[in-house]
């Protein structure tokens, strides 16, 4: 058990770009709405782990909120179910400009599934058939999709890379809008 947090850490400090970025590359907080859409609960531990002291998104200004309301970005897991689409749009329709999604987990990945819908597809029917009806996403929230983070399940290593390269993206377009004269900045 010690030696799989070692060799966790020493990975961390080993990426380049995980050293690279510094608190100082988010300098205002980003609000995150998590939405579990019928997934095995293996995301949503990895998802548990970013606010341990090893991860700490904390530092890097990410905050979890309970209402879609208050969220810069809707990060998705697992695969769309009949039952919760009806949240998942509500969440996405309240959400304020503009809106972002972000899926985690290999079941969510909902470009992939249009891209390669052959072998994708049949393996989330073939493990959701007897329990669940799977769904796509709208076309509209399809298009919202920032960035996937791939994995059954994904590193929380990765998870927080796939969520800092999704900030450092809104921050880059939000000072290009400031640069334009476009107005006052938002939320990143």
């Amino acid at each position: 058990m010690r030696s799989n947090w070692l060799r966790t850490v020493a990975g961390l400090l080993r990426r380049p770009s995980y050293v690279e970025t510094s608190r100082r590359a988010v300098r205002t907080s980003v609000f995150i709405r998590h939405l579990d859409g019928g997934s095995s609960n293996a995301v949503e531990s990895e998802l548990v782990a970013l606010g341990n002291p090893i991860f700490d998104v904390g530092q890097y200004g990410i905050r979890f909120v309970a209402s879609p309301r208050h969220a810069d970005l809707l990060l998705l897991t697992g695969p769309l179910t009949y039952n919760m689409l009806g949240a998942v749009r509500q969440a996405f329709e309240v959400m304020t400009a503009p809106r972002t999604i972000i899926t985690v987990g290999d079941f969510a990945d909902f470009a992939r599934l249009h891209r390669h819908s052959d072998a994708v597809t049949e393996k989330v029917t073939r493990l959701y058939e007897s329990s669940y009806a799977t769904v796509d996403l709208p076309p509209e929230m399809i298009a919202a999709i920032a960035a996937h983070v791939p994995g059954d399940p994904p590193e929380p290593a990765d998870i927080v890379e796939g969520l800092l390269s999704v900030v450092r993206s809104r921050r880059s377009a939000r000072s290009r809008d400031t640069n334009d004269g476009a107005g006052p900045p938002g939320r990143v």
